[in-house]
């Protein structure tokens, strides 16, 4: 009987676990894609929040950035103000914060109302913003009386984080915090009551006549008019359809390369290294890639190298095509290396076992992005490349059309905050294989 009993309890327990099996994968499932979910968690605000000043007297406000899950890399932002009650500091209206952000990526610019600058930790990884921290600090001067001004952040204010659950073209700013300023007239100085001197006599001396003095000609002074930066037109690079893209069909008794499912980091549904099942740029420009293909003995020797064109699909998000190999491959068990210009190269999974004039399909694989310069490395030299090319708020620094197809990674025609973003979320893997 007792062991009825214990053989019914076994069993049981049995039962159980295998019903809470399925939910407990359940929920570990959907706490990874909770992890992977990109979330908008960061606040700009203004501090103080309120601000009393007498007419003509100077203030300033810091502008402080809480990451909360983000870990952000680039901040842009845009401060707005009415240059009636409030005005700039001549001398030294904006402070950016170089212990948090040691990069000036662009700006300041300053137009009629408005303060704009793009600053991010550099090319240092490790110095992501993951507290609070003072972003920069505004130097102002009361301008007018009023019970009640404000200055705010702009539309046009973006942050870019390296966090695991967001996307490298993500802004993941979610809230700004305002400042109110009321200004006071300056208090008019009571004067100050003092005795009248007892005059003493003195006896008259006859006065000796004394030529009346010239009258000095006063000498005008300049009046300074401030010169308002001039914000250059960013003018909109056109982008054609993708489109479908054909891919090249293989050739008939010829020994062909069948890529299928290949992803680039930044493209379509490539993703990046931190997380690699987030998106990029969904009609890039270059739908069209050129491939090499290195094929390597079981000794790790390269036997060969040749070149193709995969394309891109819309609806996949990913790249394919046929590529011939050389007559002069054999059937035989390859290592094979695949890589695009401005990626990584990159060691397909496994052995290849080819057979010499038939198709033949490598694994899938994704290649990293922001080999700016070719070098199969990812380094200060291509960082240097994009701050380059930088172009947002403000002409390049030093770009020609050359280094920019290189250094827009993003693929979209423009060089800017989604392409810093990507090149800094890749550098967990610096070097190709």
């Amino acid at each position: 009987m007792k062991f009825l009993i214990k053989h019914k309890l076994i069993l049981t327990t049995i039962a159980i676990q295998l019903i809470a099996l399925p939910l407990i994968l359940f929920a570990v499932k959907q706490q990874q894609q909770t992890n992977t979910k990109a979330t908008a968690g960061t606040t700009l605000s203004l501090t103080p929040a309120s601000v009393t000043s007498g007419l003509g007297q100077n203030f300033s406000l810091d502008v402080m950035i809480n990451p909360g899950p983000n870990l952000v890399s680039l901040a842009k932002i845009e401060i707005i103000y009415d240059p009636s009650k409030v005005t700039l500091d001549p001398t030294n209206p904006v402070v950016v914060n170089a212990q948090a952000f040691p990069q000036v990526v662009e700006g300041p610019i300053y137009t009629n109302g408005k303060v704009q600058v793009t600053i991010s930790i550099g090319s240092d990884q490790s110095k992501v913003i993951q507290t609070t921290s003072k972003v920069l600090t505004l130097n102002l001067k009361a301008a007018a009386v009023t019970n009640e001004t404000s200055v705010s952040f702009g539309p046009d204010n973006s942050i870019y984080s390296t966090a695991p659950g967001d996307r490298s073209d993500e802004n993941v700013l979610s809230t700004t915090i305002p400042a109110s300023i009321k200004i006071n007239a300056a208090p008019t100085p009571t004067p100050t009551t003092q005795p009248s001197p007892t005059p003493t006599i003195r006896p008259s001396a006859t006065p000796t006549p004394i030529p009346p003095p010239s009258t000095p000609t006063p000498t005008p002074r300049p009046t300074f008019t401030p010169t308002p930066t001039i914000r250059p037109t960013n003018t909109p690079t056109p982008r054609p359809s993708s489109g479908p893209t054909t891919t090249p069909a293989p050739t008939p008794g010829k020994t062909v390369f069948k890529i299928n499912g290949l992803k680039l980091h930044g493209l379509g549904k490539g993703g990046d290294s931190p997380n690699p099942t987030g998106g990029g740029t969904q009609n890039p420009l270059r739908p069209n890639r050129t491939l090499s293909v290195e094929i390597y003995n079981t000794s790790g020797v390269l036997v060969t190298s040749f070149n193709g064109t995969v394309a891109y699909n819309l609806t996949t998000g990913d790249f394919s095509g046929s590529i011939d190999a050389p007559d002069s491959v054999i059937s035989e068990r390859y290592l094979i290396k695949l890589k695009s210009p401005f990626y990584l190269r990159k060691q397909v999974s496994g052995f290849l076992s080819l057979i010499k004039g038939q198709v033949n399909t490598p694994a899938q694989t994704t290649l990293i992005a922001g080999d700016v310069n070719s070098d199969n490395t990812l380094n200060i030299a291509d960082y240097a490349i994009i701050m380059g090319c930088y172009s947002d708020l403000a002409a390049p620094r030093n770009c020609d059309p050359a280094k920019k197809l290189s250094a827009d990674i993003s693929d979209d025609g423009k060089v800017n905050h989604d392409d810093y973003n990507l090149f800094i979320r890749e550098l967990s893997v610096q070097q190709g294989e």
